[in-house]
């Protein structure tokens, strides 16, 4: 098996649900969410709850960044 990629997600609306939704489903073994933003905190919140425990609500697009493995 490959390297997993994480993804991040910016915007938690219909869009970002939508996209976390099938990264979570389809994506297993291949990609990982690993956070999402949003502006209103809420959403991210209840976003990241829906998908489960791995998946961290951020506060900042900077704290999403750091997510991503240092080069």
């Amino acid at each position: 098996m490959g390297k997993i990629i994480k993804i991040g997600i910016v915007g938690c609306g219909a869009i970002g649900k939508s996209l976390a939704k099938r990264i979570s489903s389809d994506f297993k073994g291949a990609a990982r969410l690993a956070g999402v933003y949003d502006i209103d905190d809420n959403k991210a919140d209840s976003l990241a709850v829906s998908l489960g425990a791995k998946v961290l609500a951020l506060s900042s697009i900077d704290k999403l960044k750091s997510l991503r493995p240092a080069h």
